[in-house]
């Protein structure tokens, strides 16, 4: 299984309660696992191979960032442009004390050997 840190996370509006956190225990790190995707954004203005990650939540993907292009799962992917790839994310809530959260993507190894 290959894991990375999601990019770009700082620029959505996404908070912990977008993904059902609730009740937060103080100075409690909370981390979920959540069913997501990866999608080329060949309109992209800035990266036209980009790969945005959307994670889904109640059964609708909400976009919380995108592979790093330093990345093994960026130089992996750019040149599939029209595949959604599927994979998991895991939240970790470090604004529950007081940091930005961590969002991190990984591809399971039987999906991995079909790219």
């Amino acid at each position: 299984m290959k894991i990375e840190k999601v990019v770009g996370t700082t620029f959505t509006k996404n908070t912990l309660d977008t993904f059902g956190f609730t009740a937060l225990k103080p100075y409690h790190v909370p981390k979920r696992k959540f069913e997501a995707q990866i999608v080329p954004e060949i309109e992209n203005a800035y990266d036209n191979k980009a790969k945005r990650v959307d994670v889904f939540y109640e059964g609708k993907p909400i976009k919380v960032g995108y592979l790093s292009k330093d990345g093994d799962l960026y130089s992996k992917f750019k040149r599939l442009t029209r595949k959604i790839i599927p994979c998991t994310v895991t939240i970790k809530g470090y604004s529950n004390v007081g940091y930005n959260d961590s969002y991190e993507v990984a591809i399971d190894s039987q999906y991995d050997r079909n790219w």
